[in-house]
């Protein structure tokens, strides 16, 4: 009975002496993406980064962090001098992450590029600084809401959307696919993708865009102010200019995937089931 006395003891100080270390290790955090860099802000570590690239426009606070470049451009001197405990990166930069252990700093890759990997990086920041309970629960209210918004929309008509970057005339059109973000979020909304192919991107031609005849458009990037590209749209001879169901997702938010998806999710469903 001592035995198994002593035994929980040394198992509960083990696990005590791993949330400190974990926690030490999360005191000074560099971020080399904005999404992460919102990720930590919605988990309430925003007072612990120190560092932030030149990208990152969300919250506003983030203006006042020391900018330490670009995704990959990354400025070594600033990132050694702001002493980070742990700099968290993405998945599409491991070169950085291999030049950056070399320093002898301590680095955290997540995945960001789907609906699924954005909740879980929750999960993976929660797990590596200690507080992996706090950070379940936060993401299975994301999770929740996202099953909220399907049991909502389960019913409606498959509506054929297009979510894409560039507009006729005036630039390639980029559109995104069923294993992009943007095809998570077709799917949770109850819509239907007009691109079917294997690819997360993929170019497509108008003829195209005419034959498949979108119901929507959401243009992402483009400025509200920028009436030749609508314009563009509009002319050609689809249900979704026909009916004026082409909006333009000009703001930060529609293009960081971070928890603020949801938001995204929202106001997508929203413009689309309106009317």
């Amino acid at each position: 009975m001592l035995f198994i006395v002593r035994l929980a003891a040394i198992i509960i100080f083990i696990n005590i002496l791993y949330m400190f270390n974990a926690n030490a290790g999360c005191k000074r955090i560099i971020s080399l993406a904005p999404s992460i860099t919102e990720t930590l802000f919605y988990m309430g570590l925003g007072n612990n980064v120190v560092g932030v690239t030149r990208y990152a426009r969300w919250p506003k606070k983030v203006s006042t962090i020391p900018k330490i470049g670009g995704y990959y451009d990354v400025n070594f001197e600033s990132l050694i001098n702001l002493k980070p405990s742990v700099v968290v990166m993405t998945y599409r930069q491991n070169r950085l992450a291999s030049q950056i252990k070399k320093l002898h700093i301590k680095t955290l890759i997540v995945h960001h590029n789907s609906i699924y990997n954005i909740i879980n990086s929750i999960n993976t920041i929660g797990r590596y600084c200690g507080n992996y309970k706090k950070s379940s629960i936060m993401s299975g209210k994301l999770k929740k809401e996202i099953y909220n918004i399907k049991q909502k929309y389960k019913n409606y008509p498959h509506r054929k959307i297009l979510i894409c970057f560039g507009s006729p005339g005036t630039s390639t059109i980029i559109v995104a696919g069923n294993k992009s973000i943007y095809g998570d979020i077709i799917k949770i909304i109850g819509a239907k993708n007009i691109y079917q192919g294997n690819l997360s991107w993929a170019n497509m031609s108008l003829s195209s865009i005419i034959k498949l005849n979108p119901y929507a458009i959401f243009i992402l990037g483009e400025k509200k102010r920028d009436t030749k590209s609508i314009t563009n749209w509009k002319k050609l001879p689809i249900k979704a200019s026909l009916h004026n169901r082409i909006y333009t997702l000009s703001k930060n938010i529609y293009i960081t995937p971070s928890p603020r998806i949801i938001d995204v999710i929202k106001n997508i469903a929203f413009l689309l089931y309106k009317n």
